[in-house]
């Protein structure tokens, strides 16, 4: 069957009713919105109208204009499945905001084959669904039985090929292949070659070996021009074949990366993948899918070996382009003569951002995020950072008891600022004194777990620096029902103590020998307790260190019911010294498990640097900030490229904030890079993997071709975008700032624009550069913005699979534009994109920003020079296309072909191509293509010339 546009696109509904959405996507349970035919009741169709589909997507951070994503859906609903708040719908009650929904789009028809039909001796005839087989090689080798196909070898050292004049770039192929005896001597395999071009020098063919002693493998070859490689081979556990046992096998090929699994045909498909071959590149789409065998040197086997295959479908991997959450389901009813009621149904679907908090939500630090939106949250939390003047601590948690305070109690006690001179603060807002005899205490919700529990806390205080006080009591919490009814975190002259107190029996037990050293600084504490057998095993921790090691009581441990900070209100005021005087509280949590650390950290994977909460994530990079916040707020997070090898930002201290203003905060930090909704959360692409990036999809307007609704008018409608700031000031929070400023003569004609921003940069020293790099990117461009760049793939239907390439942040480039336009190559990056769907109809509009201003100088990668100020071109004719470069200066121009083509302008105007260039001494000769933008003149003797694109250095 032919494809889009031949043919219906598949487009396809689907919904995740009532999903968890704080879970992974990949566990939701996902349901085709299918019904029965409003006429014929027998038959199921999908829900989905044939009303042609637009879907909006921008960025989010990181564009001029900021846009999320958004689509309506049009659905039938003649039973009223997809009608809020209606008891009888069988998806009832999920029918509602937040539900997860998905539209699946292929664009190529599924080709399948049973070979159930009559026997074939010279080929395999016509599949199943109408593609036609067309054998390579000895024809007779090829036959079908009515059931089954098969393939014959009369010799070794020979190999099969059949194919389908098709091309699908992401493919799912299902087969049954079968030997007609266990292999002797060395195996023989069977499977599909794909993304193959008609020569068969270039493709994919991964297979199954049919291996010695009954042993299953999976394999993948690699063709590229011609030149082979076994990319891997993966031997299938406890999957054996005898002569004639049908072996099913699935592969898919999606982007790079091929996955294969294979069972008994007469079993149950394997959940997982038995082996996953990555970065498996192949240059184009290519022309054919064939299905293949071999038959090696070496094989032993008596001849002729005859492969069978059976249950062939090759289908396209499905694309997603919305994935989103229903923000609005509007249901219209048309009541019809015969009483019946007409009912269609628009879904208003939008990006995660549309479930999110707002910017309007409380501003928390670093810290109190981090705690209250851990993968295990406590079961109580006091953060204290309540506001100067007040008179109780707020819960974390909405509805939560407050902290009563009893005494001269100061909240918004500033802590002072880290010793580190270069982070800019702690994780916390200012936190609670209690130095002045204050008592705050709380009653704590009551746990069903009776055999641990933790409590923590972010405390500065000094016991030996307070004069007549031997100990403070710094929190106590009661647990009746235990054997100790209540516990203490002491500080004492040498340390600190855990002790447990029996008040039936009167007694006191140190849950610990004495942990050595006291602490002036702001640290974070933990106690925890679990029981062990008979035993309670405790440990003390500061800042997730342990003070000492276990230690073991004996007893039984009960669920904590009260907690209390200073409960003997110990006075510190008669301090002389600075830590004495201080005795702040905060961050007060309990948990009822022991598995939670100490204070929230990891390790970044790529500085090896430790980073956590109680410095505010000093030290993250902006991608791992990214994903963490996003992992906080239970919202996937996809980082693309690879940061690890193109560079990546370290930030400085978490600002406090709301999730959406800290995403912004962290993405702006890299001056660049790009924050869009993408697979039901955010997708980031970092500035550094935004550098020199080649066109993912090329428009050549000499072969593009227009539907009867397009316009030739509509391509060309370039703007200005004159009002871009050219004069930047970056500040770095808590820190100085930095400006840069376009050329005085530009701003002269333009008007000077400013604009600021605060990031979080590690130091002062780079806010320059940053300012620096933010007007490069506003004025540094000699082109123009397209809002709206259209392409029209039921048209192109050519364009399809580099279409399906592309992203936010692609390069995107039409070449051969009319000469009228100024320029041959509009070159851009997609900021934006409107993309309208139907059963014949896909359009594309694409906005667009300049995207020569990504192209950067790279130190390792030399040019040779980084200007032209010191060459000249020899004399010449105005048509000549070897040229003659005279170096006066530096070192020579290169001659990598990898480096070319280089772009100059001659001093007489014009805009010339240099294609190669040779030679290592004066002269070097240049080949050239003229007059690229429509100057054309002789060349006079010394000629200068400079890079038409100046080398920036990136940021």
């Amino acid at each position: 069957m032919p494809a889009f546009p031949e043919s219906d696109m598949e487009l396809a509904v689907q919904t995740a009713w009532g999903a968890d959405v704080t879970a992974a996507p990949s566990t939701w349970t996902w349901s085709d919105l299918t019904c029965a035919h409003p006429s014929i009741p027998a038959q199921t169709i999908s829900r989905l109208l044939p009303t042609p589909i637009t879907i909006k997507r921008g960025v989010v951070v990181g564009a001029a204009s900021k846009a999320g994503t958004t689509a309506t859906l049009h659905m039938f609903n003649h039973d009223g499945a997809l009608t809020p708040f209606l008891p009888t719908s069988p998806y009832y009650p999920n029918v509602d905001a937040g539900t997860p929904v998905r539209l699946q789009r292929r664009n190529q028809t599924t080709i399948t084959d049973t070979f159930t039909r009559t026997a074939e001796t010279n080929g395999w005839g016509t599949s199943d669904s109408g593609d036609q087989w067309t054998p390579t090689g000895t024809v007779s080798a090829y036959s079908t039985t009515g059931t089954q196909a098969r393939i014959g070898h009369t010799a070794i050292n020979t190999s099969r090929v059949i194919t389908l004049n098709r091309a699908i770039r992401d493919v799912d192929v299902v087969f049954d292949a079968a030997m007609s005896a266990v292999q002797t001597g060395i195996g023989s395999i069977a499977g599909p070659q794909l993304r193959r071009n008609t020569a068969g020098t270039t493709m994919l063919w991964p297979h199954i070996v049919f291996g010695l002693s009954g042993v299953v493998q999976l394999r993948l070859y690699r063709y590229l021009n011609s030149s082979f490689a076994s990319v891997g081979t993966f031997t299938v556990p406890a999957l054996t074949y005898s002569a004639g046992t049908l072996i099913r096998c699935r592969v898919q090929v999606e982007g790079t990366t091929v996955r294969m699994r294979a069972w008994l045909a007469a079993g149950a498909e394997p959940s997982t993948w038995h082996v996953t071959f990555s970065d498996t590149p192949v240059v184009d789409t290519g022309e054919q899918i064939a299905m293949a065998t071999s038959v090696f040197t070496g094989n032993t086997n008596t001849l002729p070996a005859q492969f069978t295959l059976d249950n062939i479908s090759i289908s396209q991997i499905p694309t997603y382009p919305l994935e989103g959450y229903i923000t609005d389901i509007r249901p219209q009813f048309l009541p019809q003569p015969d009483g019946t009621t007409w009912s269609t149904v628009l879904v208003d679907v939008g990006g995660v951002g549309s479930r999110l908090e707002k910017q309007q939500a409380p501003s928390f630090s670093p810290l109190r995020r981090s705690v209250q939106l851990a993968a295990i949250p406590p079961i109580a939390y006091w953060p204290l950072e309540d506001a100067e003047g007040s008179v109780s601590g707020t819960s974390a948690f909405p509805g939560g008891p407050k902290m009563v305070v009893t005494g001269p109690a100061v909240f918004g006690f500033g802590q002072g600022v880290p010793d580190d001179i270069y982070q800019s603060r702690y994780g916390t807002k200012p936190m609670v004194s209690v130095a002045a005899g204050a008592k705050l205490s709380a009653s704590v919700p009551m746990s069903t777990v009776q055999t641990e529990w933790a409590v923590s806390f972010v405390g500065q205080f000094y016991a030996p620096d307070v004069p007549a006080v031997t100990e403070v009591r710094i929190l106590q919490w009661e647990t009746p029902g235990g054997t100790y009814t209540r516990w203490a975190f002491v500080a004492t002259a040498t340390g600190y103590q855990l002790r447990a107190y029996n008040d039936v029996a009167g007694t006191t037990t140190v849950a610990n020998s004495d942990a050595f050293g006291s602490y002036a600084a702001q640290l974070s504490y933990t106690i925890e307790a679990s029981q062990v057998g008979g035993n309670i095993s405790t440990q003390l921790f500061y800042n997730d260190n342990s003070f000492a090691g276990a230690f073991s009581i004996a007893g039984t441990l009960a669920p904590i019911s009260q907690i209390t900070v200073n409960p003997d209100r110990t006075n510190t005021t008669a301090s002389v010294t600075p830590r004495g005087l201080k005795f702040i509280i905060g961050h007060v949590r309990v948990t009822d498990e022991t598995s939670v650390a100490d204070l929230p950290f990891y390790a970044d994977p790529i500085t090896g640097n430790t980073v956590y909460a109680g410095n505010a994530w000093y030290l993250e990079t902006a991608h791992e900030r990214i994903k963490r916040l996003c992992a906080e707020e239970r919202v996937p997070c996809e980082v693309l490229g690879d940061p690890a090898s193109t560079g990546y930002t370290q930030l400085n201290a978490q600002q406090d904030g709301t999730f959406t203003t800290l995403v912004t905060q962290a993405a702006e930090s890299e001056s660049g890079a790009v924050v869009y909704e993408g697979g039901f959360g955010y997708k980031v692409l970092p500035r550094t993997a935004r550098y020199n990036q080649a066109p993912a999809l090329t428009v050549d307007l000499d072969s593009y071709r227009r539907s009867s609704d397009t316009d030739q008018a509509d391509v060309l409608v370039p703007q200005l975008e004159s009002r871009l700031a050219n004069y930047w000031t970056v500040s770095r929070a808590n820190g100085s700032s930095g400006s840069y400023a376009a050329s005085a003569a530009f701003r002269a004609r333009r008007g000077t624009i400013n604009e600021e921003v605060t990031i979080d940069a590690l130091s002062d020293d780079v806010l320059d550069s940053h300012a620096a790099w933010r007007v490069h990117r506003n004025v540094d461009y000699t082109g123009a913005y397209y809002p709206s760049t259209p392409v029209d793939l039921a048209a192109n239907p050519d364009l399809i699979d580099d279409w399906l390439e592309c992203d936010i942040g692609s390069r995107v480039q039409r070449i051969n534009q009319p000469t009228l336009a100024g320029i041959a190559t509009i070159d851009q990056v997609i900021e934006g994109v409107s993309e309208t769907l139907g059963p014949r109809t896909w359009n594309v509009e694409i906005t667009g920003a300049p995207a020569e201003v990504w192209d950067v100088a790279v130190t390792d990668q030399v040019l040779g020079k980084a200007d032209t100020d010191s060459s000249t071109f020899r004399v010449n004719t105005s048509t000549a296309t070897s040229l003659l470069i005279d170096v006066l200066a530096g070192p020579r121009w290169t001659t990598d072909p990898a480096q070319m083509p280089i772009y100059v302008t001659l001093a007489t105007g014009e805009d010339i191509q240099i294609t190669a260039i040779s030679g290592t001494s004066n002269p070097q000769t240049a080949t050239c293509v003229r007059s690229l933008n429509g100057i054309q003149a002789a060349i006079p003797a010394s000629t200068p010339f400079r890079l038409t694109k100046r080398q920036t250095a990136a940021l």
